[in-house]
């Protein structure tokens, strides 16, 4: 039995007049539904309609066009002071809060107890929500609308605020609320935070919804060609201008990636060896040290190694002239997806020469075969890392 569809969105359209009389589309015919017990997560660049769309669904603003059919109360954290009275202490504010949402003061009293103590602001409590800083201000509304039974919770940026420990104890209360039936619409720049609750994703763009699939498709999709745009273009060779790179050592002339051994074109597959090289000049005699780093498109280290940190490894003195350094990164190593290199260069024999670091140099995209594209589980596997474990079965019978 499919979940019940709890909200409903057909082609909306949120317009707005500018002077010189010409109009402007912040959303412009977005349709989609949500069903009970989803987390569906709302991404895109800043001026995509993510924020539109998320005060038009609580009730902030009007459409300009379009129908929207809700089955549910929805409860609403937007933005920093949207949804208290400012001059209001944060008790009276949860009071206030509970009788817009139809709870009553006696249904109050039995959770504000678990609710202060899980905003951890018992301390301010009694203080106007004015003096609260944005931090506090997010663990109280977040708490209170996690003790209160929302049926459908919008959430806009909701966990970018305060601490990591307290985000992660906002992340597990809300998995206690889906498993409840609560239904989630949630607009979030973090990739990571996305991939880690939502089961589904609707990219916007320019007001318009490009896709509306699958956590995984779309949140790759997104950081394959919005993002890949302000960096290198994927496993295609870099070529530097002279003097772009040059640390008085040393001088980078290009760098490439691709599969090694590959003749026919230029795809990087799962089960592929990956080849890296970099080509260098050695204008001055010295002892070139090179670590390279594999980074994630939220700029965390998935793979970091350099060949001087080897047992036994001795340095010695590059002659002049021009190198090429080739990496090989064994297959069945990353997981499908978009990542980018970064090269830090300097010299072993003078510690106090500062080594110059080179950022996204190239990016290489890890695609799947075709007979891993049909396997539905092998396209969910979100992890950086995607080796071949040894498994081993036995009966005990």
């Amino acid at each position: 039995m499919d979940p019940k569809k709890v909200m409903e969105v057909n082609n909306l359209t949120k317009a707005y007049y500018k002077n010189d009389g010409t109009t402007f589309n912040a959303l412009n015919d977005v349709s989609f539904d949500l069903h009970e017990g989803e987390v569906l997560g709302v991404i895109g660049k800043n001026g995509s309609g993510k924020s539109t769309l998320l005060k038009i669904l609580s009730g902030i603003l009007k459409p300009s066009k379009g129908k929207i059919i809700i089955d549910g109360k929805i409860s609403s954290i937007l933005d920093i002071g949207t949804g208290f009275h400012p001059d209001l202490t944060g008790r009276e504010n949860v009071y206030l809060s509970g009788s817009i949402y139809g709870i009553n003061k006696k249904r109050v009293d039995l959770i504000f107890d678990e609710l202060l103590a899980f905003s951890e602001i018992a301390d301010f409590i009694e203080e106007p929500v004015k003096n609260y800083s944005s931090g506090m201000y997010m663990r109280l509304a977040f708490s209170i609308f996690a003790f209160m039974k929302p049926e459908i919770l919008i959430l806009d940026e909701v966990f970018s605020v305060g601490d990591i420990a307290f985000q992660r104890k906002c992340i597990d209360k809300l998995r206690e609320l889906i498993k409840d039936g609560v239904s989630v619409i949630i607009v979030a720049h973090d990739m990571s935070e996305i991939s880690t609750i939502c089961s589904r994703v609707l990219l916007l763009s320019e007001g318009k919804l490009i896709i509306d699939d699958t956590t995984t498709k779309v949140v790759n999709y997104y950081l394959e060609f919005i993002h890949t745009d302000t960096f290198s273009k994927i496993n295609q060779e870099k070529i530097f201008e002279p003097g772009q790179y040059n640390n008085g050592y040393i001088e980078l002339i290009s760098s490439k990636v691709h599969a090694k051994d590959k003749k026919i074109d230029n795809a990087i597959y799962r089960d592929d060896d990956i080849e890296i090289t970099l080509k260098y000049q050695q204008i001055k005699k010295a002892s070139t040290q090179i670590i390279i780093s594999i980074l994630n498109f939220n700029g965390e280290i998935s793979l970091m190694d350099s060949f001087s940190i080897r047992e036994g490894y001795i340095p010695k003195e590059n002659n002049l002239g021009i190198f090429i350094q080739k990496i090989i990164i064994p297959k069945n190593l990353f997981n499908f997806g978009t990542y980018f290199i970064k090269f830090t260069l300097a010299q072993h024999f003078n510690p106090n020469q500062i080594g110059f670091e080179v950022f996204n140099v190239n990016s290489f995209k890890i695609n799947l075969r075709d007979w891993d594209l049909k396997n539905i589980w092998s396209r969910e596997i979100n992890s950086h890392f995607r080796p071949q474990l040894l498994w081993e079965l036995k009966s005990l019978n």
